[in-house]
């Protein structure tokens, strides 16, 4: 998981929510497609707990806290993020894996467990990405040693170390290398490690485990 910085509400998002105060609740809000593509943009097309990739087709809007818990935040910008679908992203991988196995994120979360004095919420928590370790040869995702109780809590709950998205880590070096690679036949490239520098400062998908396992490199 890494920070999310969120920007100014939207005035289309503001006015839609001004539009609904009549009748204030979720299914009655208007422009939902823009404002997902928003926060897909300003999240850079990467789901705000796991870090794949994301586009309109396989994802959805989520409160980071559920509307049942707090409903004065459900027109809250601050509290709204683009989560993907899980186990409902690739229905190939359904075959290959349990639904157990699949299933993750904003989805798995709605089961109502969050306990929010533990769960580290992307937007609020600008260290995040220091509450979160990886193995590198297996792409698992645990807790490290900042506070273990709050890491264990929200991967648990979030489903972030399922064998689906282990095996998703564990291709993206790869991926990025094969980038690299591509980069020494490009006209006038320089292939050297600025290289790998400069694909790992933007943002790609699990990007913060890419960071960690070509940390050498940074």
């Amino acid at each position: 998981m890494r920070y999310i910085k969120k920007g100014k509400s939207p005035d289309f998002f503001e006015q839609a929510t001004q539009d609904v105060q009549h009748d204030p609740i979720w299914k009655n809000l208007r422009k939902k497609t823009e404002l997902r593509l928003h926060l897909i943009a300003e999240q850079r097309n990467l789901c705000a707990y796991c870090e794949r990739g994301i586009n309109q087709e396989n994802s959805h809007i989520e409160h980071i806290i559920e509307q049942s818990n707090q409903p004065e935040l459900r027109f809250d910008y601050q509290n709204l993020i683009a989560s993907c679908n899980g186990d409902l992203c690739n229905s190939e991988l359904k075959k290959e894996f349990h639904p157990e196995d699949v299933h993750s994120c904003g989805h798995k979360k709605d089961s109502g467990n969050t306990d929010v004095n533990l769960f580290l919420n992307p937007v609020a928590v600008q260290d995040i990405g220091e509450y979160f370790s990886y193995i590198k040869e297996t792409g698992f995702i645990v807790a490290s040693e900042k506070d273990i109780k709050k890491a264990k809590h929200t991967i648990e709950l979030l489903n972030l170390d399922n064998p689906r998205l282990n095996k998703e880590r564990l291709n993206a070096p790869d991926a990025l290398l094969q980038i690299w690679l591509r980069m020494k036949d490009m006209p006038n490239a320089k292939y050297d490690i600025k290289n790998i520098r400069q694909l790992l400062a933007k943002e790609r998908p699990f990007i913060s485990f890419l960071r960690f396992y070509y940390a050498a490199f940074l």
